[in-house]
């Protein structure tokens, strides 16, 4: 099993966060496939009436 480098991150963006998971699940590499990472979120924010704008997720290497 080859493991992501601590370097390496994928990045995701959506309109909800799911689709943010899936935009940076869709750029793992085959070879790294079915390992475990770790996922962080974050929301994009603006001054607009409707402050929360979208999601970025972020999938790092880890897990439990």
């Amino acid at each position: 099993m080859s493991q992501m480098s601590d370097e390496e991150k994928q990045i995701g963006r959506g309109g909800t966060i799911e689709r943010a998971a899936e935009d940076a699940a869709r750029n793992i590499p085959k070879a790294i496939q079915g390992d475990k990472y770790q996922l962080t979120i974050y929301a994009e924010v603006s001054g607009e009436h409707n402050p929360l704008h979208g999601y970025i997720v972020v999938l790092s290497p880890g897990g439990p």
